[in-house]
Protein backbone atom coordinates (compact mmCIF):
# COMPACT_ATOMS: atom_id res chain seq x y z
CA UNK A 1 0.00 0.00 0.00
CA UNK A 2 2.99 2.27 0.34
CA UNK A 3 2.58 2.50 -3.65
CA UNK A 4 -0.55 3.77 -3.18
CA UNK A 5 0.68 6.52 -0.80
CA UNK A 6 2.76 7.69 -3.80
CA UNK A 7 -0.33 8.04 -6.15
CA UNK A 8 -2.17 10.27 -3.98
CA UNK A 9 0.73 13.11 -3.23
CA UNK A 10 2.17 14.60 -6.18
CA UNK A 11 4.76 17.31 -6.87
CA UNK A 12 3.16 20.57 -8.29
CA UNK A 13 6.06 21.05 -10.12
CA UNK A 14 7.62 23.78 -7.29
CA UNK A 15 8.91 21.07 -5.04
CA UNK A 16 6.56 20.77 -3.02
CA UNK A 17 3.98 17.42 -2.56
CA UNK A 18 0.62 17.96 -2.71
CA UNK A 19 -1.98 15.12 -1.89
CA UNK A 20 -4.17 14.74 -5.01
CA UNK A 21 -7.12 13.95 -3.47
CA UNK A 22 -7.89 17.78 -1.38
CA UNK A 23 -6.27 19.53 -4.20
CA UNK A 24 -8.91 18.15 -6.90
CA UNK A 25 -11.36 19.19 -4.84
CA UNK A 26 -10.91 22.75 -4.05
CA UNK A 27 -9.27 23.42 -7.80
CA UNK A 28 -12.48 22.24 -9.39
CA UNK A 29 -14.76 24.16 -7.47
CA UNK A 30 -12.46 27.34 -7.29
CA UNK A 31 -11.95 26.68 -11.51
CA UNK A 32 -15.20 26.42 -12.39
CA UNK A 33 -16.82 29.06 -10.12
CA UNK A 34 -14.24 31.40 -11.81
CA UNK A 35 -14.81 29.72 -15.38
CA UNK A 36 -18.83 30.93 -15.02
CA UNK A 37 -17.80 34.21 -13.60
CA UNK A 38 -15.34 34.58 -16.77
CA UNK A 39 -18.26 33.63 -18.62
CA UNK A 40 -21.07 35.53 -17.54
CA UNK A 41 -19.07 38.88 -17.81
CA UNK A 42 -17.92 37.79 -21.29
CA UNK A 43 -21.84 37.34 -22.13
CA UNK A 44 -22.46 41.00 -20.91
CA UNK A 45 -19.67 42.50 -22.99
CA UNK A 46 -20.79 40.69 -25.62
CA UNK A 47 -24.55 41.93 -24.98
CA UNK A 48 -23.67 45.36 -24.96
CA UNK A 49 -21.06 46.00 -27.29
CA UNK A 50 -24.22 44.32 -30.02
CA UNK A 51 -26.29 47.03 -28.27
CA UNK A 52 -23.94 49.32 -28.76
CA UNK A 53 -23.52 48.03 -32.87
CA UNK A 54 -27.33 47.83 -33.92
CA UNK A 55 -27.83 51.04 -31.97
CA UNK A 56 -25.06 53.06 -33.91
CA UNK A 57 -26.29 51.66 -37.84
CA UNK A 58 -29.78 52.15 -36.83
CA UNK A 59 -29.74 55.99 -35.67
CA UNK A 60 -27.37 56.55 -39.66
CA UNK A 61 -30.44 55.06 -41.78
CA UNK A 62 -28.61 51.29 -41.42
CA UNK A 63 -25.49 52.43 -43.15
CA UNK A 64 -22.14 50.44 -42.60
CA UNK A 65 -19.35 52.39 -41.33
CA UNK A 66 -16.76 52.86 -43.26
CA UNK A 67 -12.93 53.77 -42.35
CA UNK A 68 -9.89 54.20 -43.93
CA UNK A 69 -7.82 51.72 -44.72
CA UNK A 70 -4.02 50.69 -44.62
CA UNK A 71 -3.25 50.07 -48.51
CA UNK A 72 -0.04 48.33 -47.43
CA UNK A 73 -1.34 44.91 -47.80
CA UNK A 74 -2.92 45.44 -51.20
CA UNK A 75 0.32 47.60 -52.81
CA UNK A 76 2.23 44.31 -50.73
CA UNK A 77 0.36 41.82 -52.70
CA UNK A 78 0.35 43.96 -55.94
CA UNK A 79 3.76 44.22 -55.97
CA UNK A 80 4.82 40.67 -55.43
CA UNK A 81 2.32 39.75 -58.29
CA UNK A 82 3.96 42.08 -60.69
CA UNK A 83 7.48 40.96 -59.20
CA UNK A 84 6.72 36.66 -59.89
CA UNK A 85 4.88 37.64 -63.32
CA UNK A 86 7.75 39.39 -64.28
CA UNK A 87 10.33 37.13 -63.44
CA UNK A 88 7.83 34.16 -65.32
CA UNK A 89 8.05 36.02 -68.11
CA UNK A 90 11.84 37.13 -68.29
CA UNK A 91 12.58 33.62 -67.96
CA UNK A 92 10.12 32.68 -70.95
CA UNK A 93 11.69 35.07 -72.75
CA UNK A 94 15.39 34.06 -71.91
CA UNK A 95 14.58 30.34 -72.67
CA UNK A 96 12.90 31.52 -75.93
CA UNK A 97 15.88 33.60 -76.89
CA UNK A 98 18.10 30.52 -76.39
CA UNK A 99 15.81 28.20 -78.21
CA UNK A 100 15.34 26.15 -75.00
CA UNK A 101 11.54 26.98 -74.59
CA UNK A 102 9.25 23.92 -75.06
CA UNK A 103 6.18 24.51 -76.51
CA UNK A 104 4.00 21.69 -77.61
CA UNK A 105 2.15 23.36 -80.57
CA UNK A 106 5.76 24.12 -81.92
CA UNK A 107 6.96 20.88 -82.80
Amino acid sequence: TDDDDDDDRDDDGWGTENNTNDVATTTTTTTSSSLRNELEELRRQSSSSSLKTSAGSAGRGGSSETTDRDPFVAVFALVALAGLFGAYGFEMVRLYLKGQLYLPWDQ
